[in-house]
């Protein structure tokens, strides 16, 4: 072996040794992110376990002989896609379905190491099936007007909780949200939803109509009670007014009618009066007997006189 051959050889066995430092060197240690959790394997078997998995940060293996396998705990949404899904009333429409999760440290062993193949973190390829599985039996227990009408959030929160509980007690996953929407409805729903705004249209209509005749009604009501009453009170004040005008009346008609027997009496004891004291005067005076018959004589004799009758005014007596 000439000398010119003899430090190629050197050259590259150095190159080698160089390039085996070097990997040596960067295989003995890795990072890991603070959305990750991890654990390693030697031999393809995971070491510590009991310790639990490895957290953020810069840490050292050894080379060629120990691997890393990590797995994002951090919050993430799995976008399921679209399903389509058949209801009760075996209409087909498509769901539009996202799950977000995050994973505690004490489930990242049994999702690395026992969900699908060692290591992999194939969660999704795991999980979709039985969240679509769960999305098609809640559906397939609810009609369409259910799903897609006034029931729809009651419905789309069973899903919600059907989910929650399956990824938490079989996987070990927590739920923080479930979204569903509707991608594509059928088109009986829209024929069955502008029957159904016709109908309630309708209804809206009527209920309008029947309030309407109902406040006419009372309003009609009002006018003939405020008629009626102020009839009733013009009645009972004409009847007032007649009454006061009567009592006025028989109230002027008993002072005339006691005016007037005051007045007879007044005038009867005065004629009374009158007669005592002419029967007096007559009784202290016998000639005035005699001037009142004078006053009371018409100057007519009689015409016939008998016997002794007198003639009056004519005393033939001879003094």
């Amino acid at each position: 072996m000439d000398k010119s051959t003899s430090n190629i050889i050197k050259i590259l066995s150095l190159g080698f040794v160089a390039l085996l430092g070097i990997c040596f060197l960067f295989g003995s240690f890795y990072s890991v992110p603070q959305t990750e959790l991890c654990y390693v394997t030697q031999f393809q078997k995971a070491i510590n376990v009991n310790e639990g998995p490895i957290g953020s940060g810069l840490h050292f293996k050894i080379p060629f002989i120990q691997s890393v396998d990590c797995l994002q705990v951090s919050r993430n949404t799995d976008n399921v896609g679209v399903v389509a899904v058949t209801t009760k009333d075996t209409f087909t429409l498509k769901l539009k379905v996202g799950v977000t999760t995050e994973i505690p440290p004490a489930s990242v062993y049994r999702l690395l190491y026992q969900t699908g193949k060692q290591g992999s973190g194939d969660i999704t390829a795991n999980l979709n099936p039985n969240i679509i599985n769960t999305l098609r039996n809640i559906m397939g227990k609810h009609d369409l007007m259910q799903i897609a009408g006034e029931d729809r959030e009651k419905t789309l929160a069973e899903f919600q909780a059907a989910v929650t509980q399956i990824l938490s007690t079989e996987w070990g996953i927590n739920v923080n949200e479930v979204q569903v929407s509707i991608d594509e409805l059928p088109a009986e729903y829209n024929q069955r939803m502008a029957s159904a705004q016709s109908a309630q249209a309708a209804i809206v209509l009527a209920q309008r109509q029947q309030q309407q005749a109902k406040i006419e009604a009372e309003t009609k009501l009002i006018a003939a009670q405020g008629e009626a009453n102020r009839l009733s009170a013009q009645a009972d004040g004409e009847r007032r007014q007649r009454e006061t005008l009567a009592a006025a009346n028989a109230n002027a008609r008993r002072l005339e009618a006691n005016a007037e027997a005051d007045a007879v009496k007044a005038l009867g004891n005065a004629q009374a009066e009158a007669s005592i004291k002419m029967a007096d005067a007559l009784g202290k005076n016998p000639s005035l007997v005699s001037l009142e018959q004078a006053k009371r004589w018409d100057g007519k004799l009689p015409v016939n006189i008998y016997g002794s009758a007198p003639v009056p005014f004519m005393n033939m007596q001879s003094k």
